[in-house]
């Protein structure tokens, strides 16, 4: 009887302590859907960085290393609203399909990414069709001015990212972030301050580099950030073309700035966040410019 008792208590114990095995195991691996779109904000239907949809996905390797894939399309358009109908056009059409892979690097305090990407723009990326199909199907006027879009090019680019916490806790902190980009889709420098309030996981396993994975236990962490960058731009591929010469007969605005707002709600498994993007002019006859995101993704 005793014996039986003694039996009991330990699988009792070992039960538990696997319990806690798997809610302290490492999360390795995050797949992502990001959905960019000025629809998202009332009466910012189709201008300027009109619609992204972007599937990532980030796997843990050791000692802070990861990588990461993307598959992607964007669309930019000129201001397509109603009043602007006749109107000369502030920016040119151009669509984008791409792949990108980047691997990454996860300190304490730092955070580091080096990225390359491939795509297609023009008409053999399919945007136009698609868009045109979309509006078909919802009912939506017909988008008019595509055959005056960029002209045919394969991209590649190489982006080089570092973040460096600054300082703060678990509850408050503030992040310092750059980013360099060199290519025929993207020439640019960008830095900026970001400032997070919330319940913070550490920097290396943070959302705020894309994924959670490295992260333990519950992963739980749930924020709201506010971002401000300068950007530096040489070449924007989304107006000036995507071979090295000026193809549009727009110029891109080589100084910019932008604000990003977004609230992070993650938990376990599962993660959303809901943010806003302004953007100033992205060339010196259009507007400023405001969209939405969404983000939902899967830790495992």
């Amino acid at each position: 009887m005793k014996l039986r008792a003694c039996f009991v208590i330990l699988l009792f114990i070992t039960g538990i302590h696997e319990g806690i095995a798997v809610q302290d195991s490492l999360r390795k691996s995050q797949a992502s859907i990001r959905l960019e779109n000025d629809a998202y904000i009332p009466g910012r239907m189709d201008r300027y960085y009109s619609n992204g949809i972007k599937l990532d996905f980030h796997h843990y390797l050791r000692a802070g290393k990861s990588f990461s894939f993307t598959l992607g399309k964007e669309m930019y358009t000129p201001d397509l609203r109603e009043d602007k109908i006749g109107a000369p056009i502030d920016r040119p059409f151009v669509g984008l399909v791409f792949f990108e892979t980047g691997i990454q690097w996860r300190k304490n305090r730092w955070f580091y990414e080096i990225s390359a990407l491939g795509g297609l723009m023009g008409p053999q990326s399919g945007i136009d069709r698609l868009h045109i199909w979309y509006h078909e199907l919802a009912g939506f006027p017909k988008p008019i001015g595509w055959e005056e879009q960029l002209p045919n090019s394969i991209l590649g680019n190489i982006y080089a990212g570092a973040k460096f916490n600054l300082l703060g806790n678990s509850i408050a902190d503030i992040t310092l972030s750059g980013r360099a980009a060199v290519g025929n889709w993207d020439q640019s420098l960008q830095v900026g301050p970001i400032f997070r309030l919330g319940k913070l996981l550490p920097l290396s396993v943070s959302q705020l580099n894309g994924s959670r994975v490295g992260s333990t236990g519950k992963s739980l962490e749930q924020y709201f950030q506010l971002g401000f960058f300068a950007r530096q731009t040489f070449w924007n591929g989304s107006i000036d073309g995507g071979n090295f010469r000026q193809e549009s007969g727009f110029q891109a605005s080589s100084q910019s700035w932008s604000c990003t707002a977004d609230l992070v709600l993650n938990y376990k498994n599962i993660g959303f966040s809901y943010g806003l993007s302004f953007q100033s002019r992205d060339t010196p006859s259009a507007e400023n410019h405001i969209y939405g995101k969404i983000m939902l993704h899967w830790l495992f």
